[in-house]
């Protein structure tokens, strides 16, 4: 890990959304493009987080919206809710 920074992901809660880990059908969430039915670069995805030690979590459509309004009122940032 010389060198590397940590890698860490996060994908929706939503039922259907952690398809880097689970599999389901696609999800209803606010954040769309991390909803993805089959992301093509998962195993790369697992792999880099492996590689460096990171690690992914799991996210509510209420803490996306919570990680939004925390960027805008500390930071000035208003962020999609995909990068929240």
């Amino acid at each position: 890990m010389s060198g590397r920074r940590r890698k860490v992901a996060r994908q929706s809660s939503m039922p259907g959304s952690a398809r880097v880990t689970t599999s389901g059908p696609k999800a209803n969430t606010i954040a769309k493009s991390l909803a993805i039915g089959n992301p093509a670069d998962g195993y790369y995805a697992l792999k880099t987080m492996s590689d460096t030690n990171g690690a992914s979590a799991a996210v509510t459509d209420d803490e996306v919206i919570d990680g939004i309004k925390l960027l805008a009122e500390t930071e000035g940032i208003f962020a999609r809710p995909q990068a929240a």
